[in-house]
């Protein structure tokens, strides 16, 4: 009997994180020469990294055996930029800041954790000399074991892939629909 060796999630859960940043015009590099002031420009930004590193692992005092409370160091680089009316950018800052975000998992000895992220970034303002964006960040966090199954194989045959349209949400994660004959929940 052929096995295969696949990673099972033990548990998982998702948390949403809002943040703003506010920064002076005088934390911005001119990408231009030019009198750098928020009459009549706008802002906008991007994530350009952000990552999610397990730093702690205790066990936890007020959930039962084998639950553990995780803590993440999320980490971020927020790009800035100051766009004039005809929209070129006038200037740029970089922002890199950290958080921790803890949350209690299903995660015994041999377990694994990932986090995924999804993020979005927006809306900014200028005003008075002062440049403040938004920005949202989804965790998706995991707890994964390495199991050995045995597998008793079917040759299946393909179907014609449907897209969905709009696309689904991000956050929370949404269970797709394994066959078109499962009975409903």
């Amino acid at each position: 009997m052929p096995c295969i060796e696949v990673n099972q999630v033990l548990d998982f859960c998702f948390q949403t994180e809002s943040q703003d940043v506010c920064l002076p015009l005088s934390a911005f590099t001119l990408a231009v020469p030019t009198l750098l002031t928020c009459t009549g420009n706008t802002a906008s930004c991007t994530l350009t990294s952000v990552s999610c590193t397990e730093v702690t692992r205790v066990a936890s005092v007020s959930a039962p055996t084998g639950f553990f409370d995780v803590t993440f160091l999320v980490s971020y680089a927020l790009t800035i930029n100051i766009v004039n009316s005809v929209g070129t950018i006038i200037a740029h800052s970089t922002n890199t800041a950290s958080f921790f975000k803890t949350v209690t998992l299903c995660a015994p000895d041999g377990a694994i954790t990932a986090c995924e992220l999804t993020f979005g970034c927006g809306p900014c303002i200028c005003i008075d000399d002062v440049v403040c964006c938004s920005f949202n960040l989804c965790l998706v966090i995991k707890s994964i074991f390495p199991i050995v199954l045995s597998v008793t194989g079917t040759v299946l045959t393909p179907t014609v892939c449907v897209t969905p349209f709009p696309f689904p949400p991000v956050c929370p994660p949404v269970v797709p629909t394994v066959c078109s004959n499962c009975p409903p929940v």
